[in-house]
């Protein structure tokens, strides 16, 4: 719970409880967009903060009273205090004055107004049933005091205030292994490929020209990291190796595997031939790997070795199985579904 002046402050965010400290030495404004034409005519000062609007005030003590003086200024449109997570200090959290807000099933839309009003809300779009976007007014509490009060209502489901920050960066390094070379769709410097990558060795080196690749660690570097660990992708094929390394990762990468057409969890690779014989597709491994594998001493993985990995067995075809199989992506979060499906010509 917060602390009366909610110097710090505990709610729910994406699902997890996170503990926000206030800066007791910045603050930060945003402009009106007159004035933000014309920085001289500002008559509050303030370091870009790295946010497109903002700008940071320092104090050396007494960081409300500057704030308030801010507030008072013409120039200024909204002035906040600005929130750290815990004790990290450096990555600025500033509201922005927008809110979340889902409401649980079947609260009538009277009641919803009703809580819109009591804490002087305005609604800046409707996302959906029972979902909205809003925002604070003059007379609202500040965007987290909201968030706490309207988390504390049986009626709501979410909660959470919208936030700016600059990007954060971290030290980073492409990872290194003795096949990393040998995966030239990561990364294709025009080399010939190491003989050791047997399969792609018997091709002239011609065929592996530099830039033909997918930009993946082209993307890395951009990103300044191997990618989202909250990224989940869906993978449909026809059964996977859930022990290989490359998909086991840490143990927690699988999420949720369903067998669309038996309608349980055995995504396995083994079939049963029409003979009567088992056999093993590998495909959907390698597709699943070749997507989301984690990282191995090696240096083989993925182009998102951190995401998680939804499997999705898919080994009989018919209307059915399919409907369950992207049904079962989009019900359990797939940010991306990849999907190879092929049907006997001339269907």
């Amino acid at each position: 719970m917060a602390k009366n002046q909610l110097d710090e402050v505990t709610f729910t965010y994406g699902g997890q409880p996170i503990t926000l400290k206030k800066s007791d030495t910045e603050a930060a404004v945003q402009h009106t967009p007159m004035y933000g034409a014309a920085p001289a005519r500002r008559s509050t000062v303030g370091a870009p903060l790295g946010i497109e609007g903002f700008s940071m005030l320092r104090a050396s003590s007494d960081v409300g009273s500057l704030l308030d003086e801010a507030r008072r200024q013409p120039d200024v449109a909204i002035g906040t205090h600005v929130w750290n997570v815990g004790s990290q200090e450096g990555n600025p959290l500033v509201p922005t004055g927008n809110l979340y807000i889902e409401f649980k099933p079947g609260v009538e839309e009277q009641r919803q107004l009703a809580i819109f009003s009591q804490l002087a809300l305005s609604i800046r779009e409707i996302v959906g049933p029972g979902a909205f976007r809003v925002s604070v007014s003059p007379t609202s509490p500040n965007p987290i005091k909201c968030t706490v009060a309207l988390q504390a209502m049986e009626e709501i489901a979410v909660a959470e205030p919208e936030f700016a920050a600059p990007p954060a960066t971290w030290a980073f390094s492409l990872p290194t292994g003795r096949f990393i070379a040998s995966q030239w769709h990561l990364e294709n410097t025009g080399r010939p490929i190491p003989a050791v990558d047997v399969p792609n060795a018997l091709y002239d080196a011609s065929y592996f020209r530099r830039g033909a690749d997918a930009k993946v660690m082209e993307a890395w570097r951009f990103l300044g990291s191997l990618g989202n660990p909250n990224l989940c992708i869906a993978v449909i094929d026809t059964g996977f190796a859930t022990d290989h390394p490359q998909l086991r990762g840490d143990g927690t990468k699988i999420r949720n595997p369903l067998n669309a057409a038996a309608r349980n969890n055995d995504v396995s690779p083994f079939v049963r031939m029409s003979n009567g014989a088992f056999g093993v597709m590998s495909h959907g491994t390698s597709c699943a790997a070749v997507a989301a594998g984690a990282l191995d001493a090696q240096g083989i993985l993925g182009a998102a070795p951190t995401a998680r990995l939804l499997l999705i067995k898919l080994d009989v075809l018919t209307d059915e199985a399919i409907k369950n199989a992207f049904e079962h992506a989009m019900l359990n979060g797939a940010d991306i579904i990849s999907c190879s499906l092929g049907y006997p010509t001339p269907v």
